[in-house]
Parts: structure tokens; sequence; C-alpha cells
């Protein structure tokens, strides 16, 4: 874990919106409050890792001094956090009324990273602000709560939301990423993602059913405590060995002080107690002392019950975390009888044979590099399967509980780059890739053409069933896309939107130059390009509230609103006022039919 030393912050202004502390307070506890910071991301799937500083996170009071909840400098990458939000600290405070908080970034130590099979994909992006600067130093970021959190008792759950999706925009053959970032902190949100915290073990209780590790912190400060509990059905994977509740926690309460464990479960306003319903601990975890690749099978070779040598692409880092690679064909060694396979968040114990073409892994042994050779054949070797994502269109309706598609991607990896021929004894065709879907698919108008989604892992090698078995399933089309407006000169011009009080209308002319756009983003089923028939927001709203943003870049300014109404009239006031649009964001379900996007999230850049 990389940590970084604190510098002088610079008065920079960033887009954020906040459905926050529009809640008022915690809902429920009692004693001295506490509030848990947390980081994730809509991650775009254009980046392999997106890894930034964060300098300072201050909990700004009305009439008090500001309180630090970054117990010290820490880099995070954003890309990782699409599917889970990691718990940075958890911190008393004072009751009190509070008005925001101030994020500092630093840009100093980023390391970005493009996805794909450009020739510089193994090089470190470029990283420049939206106007084409080399991001560099640091950069403060004040967020107001649209109403102040008046904190009395309980935890409060705040998570900071990077947005890469809406935030960025990759130029693959310069190998540059531009980044205008959008940061989304919420408090208490009603629809949290799983929670992810990890430090260093410092006590087992097994009467209690818990136990507890000690966050990062400054040497010779205070370390952070967390409790974990733990249940009957909680999973632990303890080097490499899966148990189940009090016999997985008797394998923790084993295991060396200090050693390194990681928890999925889930924090919420009623206590600073971390429920786990996943443990990692030791080898298999990231500071469990092994060198670690990560990525997708693309190729294999070996039989059931041999020692296969597998092909992985993706990238890696050593077991310090000093060294890392990114987009490279790794070869991975295994022993069918040492190798230990887990999958995350199951109890079953898995074999070689269960690793088969198209899966997502993270595998833990002792990397070679030059020849990017990964041996994970020893009895404390680790290989563990991970949810993996596949894309594709519908060959017809799902029936039976099975759904034939057309691959097109697995994870973020071109269909192309699978060596399909080796994938076992019924080795899948990716032009009638069969899923079984589990009725998953039903009432979502599923029919020959549609793009489709579907999350789960693939099955053994010698399996002769269907060639996926999924856990989600969906129609792409009624998904969110991301719309994505950049406005520069000398090119596409953006004629004043129209605004009322349940409406935007954008409308376009010219051809866009470098660095602008105006286009529906869809992932994997494509862009539309809207500079033709134009596009309409309209409001659609999340718990009655929408979150919509006007910043200044020239003024340094940022107004947020939580009502579509007052967020159209501010844009047409700041437009009227002489500034110029810059960017906008949205998230919504693009209906290609009437041009229009209902949205709860929208964001505009003006100058």
């Amino acid at each position: 874990m990389l940590h970084l030393s604190r510098r002088s912050s610079l008065p920079l202004a960033l887009l954020v919106t906040s459905l926050a502390a529009c809640s008022g307070s915690s809902s429920s506890g009692s004693g001295s409050p506490t509030l848990t910071l947390s980081v994730t991301d809509a991650a775009s799937d254009q980046l392999s890792t997106f890894v930034i500083g964060l300098e300072s996170v201050q909990l700004l009071s009305a009439t008090n001094p500001s309180i630090e909840l970054l117990e010290q400098p820490i880099a995070v990458d954003f890309a990782a956090l699409s599917d889970l939000s990691r718990v940075l600290n958890i911190a008393s405070i004072p009751a009190d009324v509070y008005t925001g908080i101030e994020v500092t970034l630093i840009y100093d130590f980023d390391r970005v990273y493009v996805n794909g099979d450009t020739n510089q994909a193994t090089l470190q992006a470029t990283l420049l602000d939206s106007s084409g600067a080399a991001l560099t130093g640091t950069q403060m970021i004040p967020i107001d709560f649209p109403v102040a959190l008046d904190v009395t008792t309980g935890n409060y759950v705040v998570e900071l939301d990077l947005d890469l999706n809406q935030s960025v925009d990759v130029d693959t053959v310069g190998n540059q990423v531009y980044f205008e970032p959008l940061l989304l902190p919420r408090v208490n949100r009603t629809d949290p993602k799983e929670h992810a915290i990890g430090g260093a073990l410092r006590s087992v209780v097994l009467g209690s059913d818990l136990f507890r590790i000690g966050l990062d912190a400054p040497l010779g400060a205070p370390v952070p405590v967390v409790t974990v509990d733990v249940g009957p059905g909680t999973v632990f994977q303890v080097n490499g060995q899966c148990l189940l509740g009090l016999a997985g926690l008797s394998a923790l309460d084993a295991m060396p002080l200090t050693s390194w464990v990681q928890a999925f479960g889930s924090m919420d306003a009623s206590s600073t107690h971390f429920v786990a319903a996943t443990v990692e601990a030791g080898t298999g975890s990231y500071n469990g002392g092994s060198d670690i690749v990560e990525g997708v099978i693309v190729g294999r070779t070996g039989g059931a019950g041999t020692d296969a040598v597998l092909t992985v692409l993706g990238h890696s880092n050593n077991s310090t975390h000093t060294s890392f690679q990114f987009n490279l064909t790794y070869t991975i060694n295994t022993s069918f009888a040492s190798t230990k396979v887990v999958r995350r968040g199951s109890a079953t114990q898995f074999d070689v044979d269960d690793v088969n073409i198209g899966q997502k892994v993270r595998m833990f042994g002792l990397l070679s590099l030059g020849p990017n050779v990964l041996d994970v054949s020893t009895a404390s070797d680790v290989i563990r399967m991970e949810p993996t994502w596949v894309s594709g269109t519908a060959n017809g309706a799902p029936t039976g509980g099975q759904l034939e598609i057309d691959v097109a991607r697995v994870d973020l990896r071109d269909v192309g780059d699978f060596s399909w021929s080796e994938g076992g004894t019924t080795p899948p065709n990716p032009t009638n890739f069969i899923l079984d879907e589990n009725n998953l698919g039903a009432g979502q108008s599923i029919t020959n053409g549609t793009p489709v989604v579907a999350l789960g892992f693939f099955p053994a090698v010698d399996d002769g069933n269907e060639d996926f078995v999924a856990a989600v399933v969906a129609n792409r089309d009624l998904l969110p896309s991301a719309l994505l407006i950049r406005d520069r000169a000398n090119g596409v011009t953006v004629t004043t939107p129209t605004t009322t009080a349940t409406a935007i209308e954008f409308a376009f002319t010219g051809v866009a130059a470098p660095l602008e756009k105006a286009v529906v983003d869809a992932g994997f089923a494509g862009e539309t390009d809207i500079t033709g028939p134009g596009i309409t927001l309209a409001p659609t709203t999340l718990l009655g509230l929408g979150l919509y943003t006007i910043r200044d870049r020239t003024l340094n300014t940022l107004s947020l609103y939580l009502t579509f109404s007052a967020f159209s009239q501010g844009l047409e006031d700041a437009l009227n006022g002489g500034a110029t649009l810059f960017n906008v964001g949205a998230v919504g379900v693009y209906d290609a039919n009437t041009d229009q996007m209902p949205t709860a999230l929208v964001g505009v850049v003006v100058e």
C-alpha cells in the first residue's frame, strides 16, 4: 500500500455532487458519534488502473475547526473499485453541525494505464487536465453539503465516489488520459456497495465471534482499530484453505499477530463494527507475502487432473507492491496436487480443473520478471477465481434457463484475445456461447440482436454442460449509459441549450475537433453520436432527489441543486451571464427513438 507525504494545497475547484447530508443525521446509534470514510468508483472500461493520491479529507464544521478524516495520505486505484467501496478510516468526531468536506488530491504519484492491445498499453499513460495541460501537484476540492449534516449519535458512512466513466477521456493512440473529475460524496447511502477493509490482525475473540484489525497510521501515531463481526455463514479463506464460521475464526486465531487480513461485507449507521461476509488472510491476500498476477485466462495447456499451464492477460505487482506491470501476457505454472484454488466468497475448495479459459483470476505465487512466469505450484500458493463479466449479442430469446450469445468481450478483453479451443473437453464456441442464466433474463425483452451482459463463472475443463454460469443477466439497452458532451473552440458548437423546468435540450452544429464529442456511451455496445439529432435531458428521481451541479472553471465556484427545475434555471442564468459550456456529463437510460435521457445525475462545467 502506497503512502504519500503531505503537501500544501492549491485552491482549485472540482465538479462535485452530493446526495449526502440531506438525510441530516445517522439513523441510529448511541455514545460518541463516529464517521466511516470510504471510496468507490464508477469505473471506465478504457482503463486498466487509475491510481492517484488522497492527501487529505477534511470535515468542515459550521463553527469549529475542521477534522482530518485520513490518518495519512494514501494512494487509491479507483479503477479497481467499481464493485466495492474501500473503507479508509473510522474516526470519532464531536457532535456538531458540519457543512461540507474538503478533499485534496495528489497527482505527482499517479499511475494510469490504458486498457487494450495498443503498442503503448504497457507504458504508463500521461495524465492531463481536460485542456491538455499536465496534472501535477495537488488539487483541493471544496464540497458543500446541500443541507448541513447534524451529527448527534451513531456512525455516519461517508463515501467518496469518483465517477471515472464521466471524468476521463482516453486517447489510446497517444497514450494520454484527460481528467476532469466528478466526485459524488454520499452519507449513509441506502443502496451501498459491498464494503472492503484491510489491516493488521490485532486480536481474535472466539467467544464473541469477532476479530480486530489495525488500519494504517503514521509511525508513532495511534492506530485505528476496527472490530470485525463474523457469523456461522462467514466464509474464511486462510492461506488458501476454505472454512466457515467458527472454524475459520479459529484458523485466523492461529495466525501470528500483525498478519494481513482483508474482509468484505458492510458498514452501516448502527455501529462502528464491520460485518464480514468474507474474510481473506495470509497467502491469497494482498499483503500476504506473495507476488500477484491478476487478469483473465486466455490460454491453457493440460487436461483434467494435470498440472496445467495457464496463459493470463493482465497485470502484476510484486509482494512489496513496488514493481507494477500492465497489459502483459503471463505464463502460470500450476500443480494439480498442491495449488490452492478458491472462489471469491465461496466456502467450496476447488482445484486447477476449475480454472478455465475466460475466467478472471487473481493468483498469488512467485513471479519471475522478464519471462513473466508466475509459479503457483506449491502448497502455499493460491488462485482465486473472481466473478467475470461476459458481454455480447443475444442470438435469440432465453429458453429453458439458457441464453445463447455471440460474445464480444470477456471482462475488458476482446473475444479475439482468447484461445477458446483450449477450453476443456467441450470447448465453447464464442459465436454460439451458451449461458446458464437461471431464468434471470425473463421479462427483459431479450431477443435476437439484443446486447446482453452477464456476471458469473466459467465451468471446469471437464464440464460438458453450459459455457458460463451466470448470477446476473441484463439487457444492456435497459441499463444506464453515459452522456458525454465536450465543447471546445474551433469544432463542434453546442447551441445555447433550451431550458425549462422539466427539460434541457442540447443541439449541435459543426464537426467535432480533438477533445470534443457529443455521444451516449453504452460501453461494449458502442457510442451513439448525438450531434445530428441532439438530446433532451429530463428529470427522474432517486429517493425524491436528483444530483445536479454547475461548476464555473473561471470563477472557481460550485453550485449544487437537488431538483431538476432549479438546476435548469441555474444553467440558464450561468449561460445568460456570459459563461460558455465546457463539459456535460449525465447518466441515464437513453431512448434512441425520442433522443431523450431521463436522469437524476448531471454535472455541467462552464467557463
